[in-house]
Formats: C-alpha cells, sequence, structure tokens
C-alpha cells in the first residue's frame, strides 16, 4: 500500500522532552573492550535543552576532518523511515546534520520494514563485512512482538546481532541502541491485541535492549520521554502506525546533539 509523504513542519524553537544517552565502562582500560559493532536543504538543529551529551574526544580542532565515518543503522521499518521517506529517517537526518558540522559521512541503512531480529542477522549483518562501520545504530524488536516471539528469544538474537558488530571491529562505545517508539499507542497498533499488553511488551523489549548494549559497554539513547510525548501530540505518520517524519527528526537531533562528533 502506498503511503502518502508526510512533510515535516518547521519546529524551530520548540523545547524537547529530555533525552538522556547512557553509556557504561568498565573500570579497566577500554582497550579492554576494543575489537569486539541528503536533503537539499541544510536541516533546522534544535536542541533538548536538558540533553545528557556524551563527551567527545574528537571534540577539539577543527570539525573537518579527511577522516570518513562509516554509519550503518540496522533494524526495521522505524530505523528505514517508514511512514516517511528514506531520506526522512532518522538515520539520514541524523546524517545530514553531522554533515553540516564538518564531518564526512557514508551512511548504510539495510533496514527494512517487517524485519524482526532474525532478518537482522540473516539479511543485515552482511552488510558490516563491506563498510566495516565505524558507527552502528540498533533499533529492533517490534516485529518480534508482533509475531508472538519470546523475551529470551529477542534477547538471544539481540546478543548475537551486537557480538558481530563487535567482531567487525568496531568499537563498543560506538554501538548505539534506541527504543521501540509507543506504536501501540497509535490507532493501527491499538488493533494488534489489547493495547496496554502490547505496550507492556514493549517496554520490556526495550529494557533487554539497554540490558545487552550496556552489557557489551555500548550506549543506550533514552528517547523515553520524548517518544511519549511524540505519542501524546499523535505524531503519526498517515499509516496510523509509523512516527511522522518530523517526529523520525526529532531522534535525528535527539542523536546528534547526544553525539555531535559521533565516537565517544
Amino acid at each position: 500500500m502506498a503511503i502518502a509523504r508526510h512533510i515535516p513542519s518547521d519546529r524551530r524553537g520548540q523545547a524537547y522532552p529530555s533525552v538522556t544517552i547512557v553509556q557504561r565502562f568498565s573500570r579497566r582500560s577500554v582497550l579492554a573492550v576494543l575489537g569486539l559493532g541528503s536533503l537539499a536543504c541544510r536541516p533546522n538543529v534544535v536542541a533538548p535543552s536538558d540533553a545528557a551529551l556524551v563527551e567527545d574526544s574528537h571534540s577539539s580542532g577543527d570539525a573537518s576532518s579527511a577522516t570518513i565515518e562509516r554509519y550503518v543503522s540496522l533494524g526495521d521499518s522505524f530505523t528505514a523511515g517508514t511512514g516517511a521517506t528514506p531520506a526522512e529517517s532518522f538515520a539520514a537526518r541524523a546524517a545530514d546534520r553531522w554533515r553540516a558540522l564538518g564531518l564526512s559521512i557514508e551512511l548504510e541503512n539495510p533496514a527494512v520494514n517487517g524485519f524482526t531480529t532474525a532478518d537482522v542477522i540473516d539479511r543485515e549483518l552482511p552488510v558490516l563485512s563491506r563498510v566495516r562501520p565505524s558507527f552502528v545504530t540498533l533499533a529492533i524488536g517490534a516485529n518480534n512482538i508482533v509475531r508472538g516471539g519470546t523475551d529470551e528469544a529477542y534477547r538471544r538474537d539481540v546478543r548475537a546481532i551486537l557480538e558481530r558488530v563487535l567482531a567487525a571491529e568496531t568499537l563498543a562505545q560506538n554501538i548505539v541502541a534506541l527504543p521501540q517508539p509507543e506504536w501501540p499507542r497509535s490507532p493501527t497498533g491499538a488493533t494488534f491485541g489489547a493495547p496496554d499488553a502490547t505496550l507492556a511488551r514493549v517496554r520490556g523489549f526495550n529494557s533487554i535492549l539497554r540490558e545487552e548494549v550496556e552489557r557489551v559497554r555500548g550506549a543506550w539513547l533514552d528517547l523515553t520521554s520524548l517518544m511519549r510525548s511524540q505519542a501524546d501530540q499523535a505524531m503519526w505518520a498517515p499509516d496510523g502506525l509509523h512516527p511522522s517524519a518530523a517526529a523520525y527528526d526529532q531522534w535525528a537531533e535527539a542523536l546528534v546533539r547526544a553525539r555531535p562528533r559521533i565516537r565517544a
């Protein structure tokens, strides 16, 4: 079914709910975990006033660099930008912002609508051997829930995904996981069983994803408050299920505010 394109309105000056990026490091040296995962116009940059920013080791000196950052965004429809356009996905909008800051970004977005964790393993992870990403985002799990997947199977698959990303020599601290939005609160999402029960599963899967990314010393981008606010404002795409283009853009803004130079 064709989905009408949704053009985000100018949200300059809007105050976003708080967004926090959480990153855990062992007491040992970070070396212990090394080696283990365009739009025509410049995007508006609106910062969450109380966002917690990760200190960036590349923040000094000239922002431009000969280094090309290779970004792979793994996930399902929420990463592919379903409900908007590929150029309006959060990954594409984040890449636009990083380029505006002077970085050279190559984005690979293999995410596909309807994918589960098993699909990521089978059909998305092979790109890692070709790209060798310096930065990876992971947002996955909604379709596992829709298909009746268990918590245990989800945790096992997430762990396998993260291990493969680390094996591709992406530094652990440069892996960022994002939660699922509160899609059971959308008009179409409410038809996937009892909304309250489904929402509880979404939050449970988000907790598992956070635990697993922190277990490998990756980062968790806590968009919980932002996503709840978006649901409160009914920031849904015309399909009544996915976030609007404006909602994806807010995710991108939060990600770039947390990681202005990508590498932690």
